[in-house]
């Protein structure tokens, strides 16, 4: 159950939309840190299946939505994307060592 109205709006952002996407909006922080060797290996399909379908989310005091799903292909490690306030450009791509259940 979400806590607060700035939390329901993630459910009114038209993921589907989104998911059928090719690609995505980005900024150029999330292209500069895509070269990094830890991110390089995150796929694009990944980060879609995680802004359609997330295990969990959650919005930040600054209104940018962090979203996590588990990856199967990658053992099951959790994927963090960070949209920011428009919920559809996409700001950070990360696998979240330090998530747990319910810390979101």
């Amino acid at each position: 159950m979400f806590r607060d109205e700035d939390e329901r709006r993630c459910e009114r952002l038209d993921f589907g939309t989104l998911y059928q996407m090719d690609s995505f909006p980005t900024t150029a922080y999330f292209r500069a840190t895509r070269e990094r060797l830890d991110r390089s290996s995150i796929k694009d399909a990944w980060i879609l299946r995680v802004i359609a379908d997330p295990d969990h989310r959650s919005v930040q005091s600054d209104g940018r939505l962090r979203m996590w799903k588990a990856i199967p292909e990658m053992g099951h490690r959790v994927l963090r994307v960070i949209l920011l306030q428009d919920g559809k450009t996409v700001h950070n791509a990360f696998f979240d060592r330090s998530f747990r259940k319910g810390s979101a």
